[in-house]
């Protein structure tokens, strides 16, 4: 069974374009703008200083994120769903 978190709304107002550019820059991360919010809240709400996604990654790294994008968008290089280990185990060591 999973765990359902109540949720609440918090509605503010923002500039039309700052908030198009935020989406596009969310979405270029691979996330949308309500989770990226979201975390920037609860760092907030722990008292933590950093407010978004700071990590640089290498160019390997990068490239490699790219790819894997690139790769689930048309289904490719993605495992199926299991339901235990042992197939998700047997799923990985085939070939």
């Amino acid at each position: 069974m999973a765990i359902v978190k109540e949720t609440t709304r918090i509605i503010f107002n923002v500039d039309k374009k700052l908030k198009a550019k935020a989406q596009k820059v969310a979405e270029r991360e691979g996330i949308t703008l309500t989770s990226y919010l979201s975390l920037a809240l609860s760092d907030f709400a722990g008292n933590k200083k950093r407010v978004g996604i700071t990590d640089t990654l290498n160019k390997k790294t990068q490239k490699e994120i790219i790819q894997a994008r690139k790769d689930f968008k048309i289904g490719k290089n993605i495992s199926p769903a299991f339901t235990n280990a042992k197939d998700a185990v047997a799923w990985l060591n085939r070939k």
